[in-house]
């Protein structure tokens, strides 16, 4: 039994090794995501299929590992081995399957709501440039207006100079 370890230790190792980890809730500006942000983005879609195909291939994995250990054993009429280590790995392989399909539903999800938010940035800036532009195209129809008023200024001042010179 104590080979029966190893292998399942050595299983989980591998397994472990590829894991989908979590990535950090910030988005570009490095402000938080909420959860309540993430859970609105978030689906089940990688939780089921990582769930579904990890107990596939973990059912098969451990009934692989079931029939080696149950056929070192030299017992012919009793199967515990082969059913107790193909039971064992078929959780296991669920259990941490289901844990990667999680973690990459929320990482997605996380994408989603950073996406989002650049959308929502880059709309923002096209409407402050939008806005900038309004103000300066007035900015220089309010300049052009002021200098046509000082030249009829101008000009009404210097027809008062000549009516009084003369």
């Amino acid at each position: 039994m104590g080979s029966h370890l190893v292998v399942t230790a050595t299983m989980v190792g591998l397994l472990l090794t590829g894991c989908v980890k979590r990535i950090p809730a910030y988005d570009e500006a490095r402000r938080p995501i909420s959860q309540a942000e993430i859970k609105r983005y978030k689906t089940n879609k990688y939780f089921t299929l990582y769930l579904l195909g990890g107990t596939a291939v973990s059912f098969g994995a451990g009934f692989f590992l079931g029939t080696v250990i149950d056929r070192s054993l030299d017992e012919e009429k009793n199967n515990a081995a082969l059913w107790g280590t193909t039971a064992a790995g078929t959780v296991l392989g669920a259990v941490v399957f289901g844990i990667q399909g999680r973690n990459r539903d929320y990482n997605e999800a996380v994408e989603k709501v950073r996406e989002r938010r650049k959308q929502k940035a880059a709309e923002e800036l096209t409407r402050l440039k939008q806005k900038r532009q309004q103000i300066e195209a007035e900015k220089r129809r309010q300049e052009a207006l002021r200098r046509q008023l000082e030249a009829e200024k101008k000009a009404l001042e210097q027809k008062a100079k000549k009516k009084k010179n003369n």
